[in-house]
């Protein structure tokens, strides 16, 4: 522990004691003045003392209990030192993450700060979570433009998992009874969201606390999934119901000889074949309107792959970074810069 961490943590601890005593219940006291001859005698000025070493003699043991409650999904008490300064570090980090324009930089940035991050994952910016390292994100993932994750309890997304914007995993919840909301020992609760492979939430999902969803799931815009979702099933509504079966997920699911990442296609190629070239077309009135952009790969053979994921691809083409001009030569292109009409057709080869 570092110095100014040291000092952090003694003075939230120390908040959080005052907190407790302007808050201590009726249960505290009695016990505060259990072993007290003649408590009746004493002043209230005599009393509060008593209350207020009782709460810093047993804060520590408090916290642990709420550890152990939190873990087990039980009601607990937020008031916990060590993740309310884990939570000031985390937004520290989502404010330099979030003002970085570059994603490949930004997706650098989350390693070490998840649980677990896997190959070819994307983030866009306004982003939130509440400590990060809760959070385990697989292979080939993308999530959309504000998107919030409450990683109060451990939060598990699988491969090829695609997100809209403004998508909400929710992990924290709290009691439905006003007493035991009000009561700091029992306010909050925690549930962990597991998330299969190859699944796709439309904008303004929202998945609440203990929720598992199987492999190969769409859940469609603006959709509450409140319950658990079994694997290839299209869910809407709120609150999320079955509304399609669709074919049967087939882990790892590659032709013969074809690289596993999609990424590995896209800008490796292979001994035997040129890396495959981007085409890249829009026919929106807007530089900002990506709901009518399409990325279509053309390999060696001909063949054409929609890909909706390298839709951020489309994004620097359009302007949002520069850098990535840095990587990319064009083919055919009369000037090398940031396009500005609203109708182009661009064709580019990773160097």
């Amino acid at each position: 522990m570092g110095f100014m961490e040291g000092i952090i943590k003694k003075f939230i601890r120390k908040s959080l004691i005052d907190a407790r005593f302007e808050k201590i219940d009726k249960e505290t006291k009695e016990k505060a003045l259990k072993n007290i001859e003649n408590p009746s005698e004493l002043t209230k000025g005599e009393k509060d003392a008593i209350y207020k070493k009782y709460i810093e003699e047993h804060f520590d043991e408090e916290v642990e209990e709420s550890l152990k409650k939190m873990k087990a999904g039980l009601p607990h008490s937020s008031m916990i030192p060590d993740m309310i300064y884990d939570n000031m570090q985390c937004r520290k980090f989502l404010k330099k993450f979030n003002s970085t324009e570059n994603t490949l930089k930004r997706s650098n940035m989350l390693k070490g700060f998840f649980k677990h991050i896997g190959k070819n994952v994307f983030i866009e910016t306004n982003f939130k979570c509440e400590y990060g390292y809760n959070i385990s994100i697989d292979d080939d993932s993308f999530m959309n433009a504000d998107c919030m994750i409450l990683d109060n309890a451990e939060v598990t997304i699988g491969k090829n998992c695609w997100f809209g914007p403004r998508c909400e995993l929710i992990t924290a919840g709290h009691p439905i009874q006003y007493r035991e909301r009000r009561n700091m020992n029992t306010c909050s609760i925690d549930k962990p969201i597991r998330i299969g492979n190859e699944c796709w939430f439309g904008a303004s999902v929202i998945v609440l606390p203990g929720v598992t969803i199987g492999n190969n799931v769409v859940v469609g815009a603006g959709s509450v999934v409140t319950k658990d979702v079994p694997s290839n099933t299209v869910v809407c509504g709120n609150p999320a119901r079955p509304k399609k079966q669709l074919d049967p997920y087939v882990e790892d699911e590659v032709e013969e000889g074809e690289p596993k990442h999609l990424n590995e296609k896209l800008f490796k190629g292979s001994s035997s074949s040129p890396v495959p070239k981007i085409v890249v077309s829009s026919s929106s009135t807007s530089t900002t309107d990506e709901s009518r952009l399409s990325c279509t790969i053309n390999d060696e053979s001909g063949e054409r792959a929609k890909c909706y994921f390298y839709v951020f691809i489309i994004s620097y083409l359009l302007g949002r970074d520069k850098s990535l001009l840095n990587t990319i030569s064009f083919q055919k292109i009369p000037s090398v810069g940031i396009p500005t009409k609203t109708k182009r057709k661009l064709s580019c080869i990773r160097m």
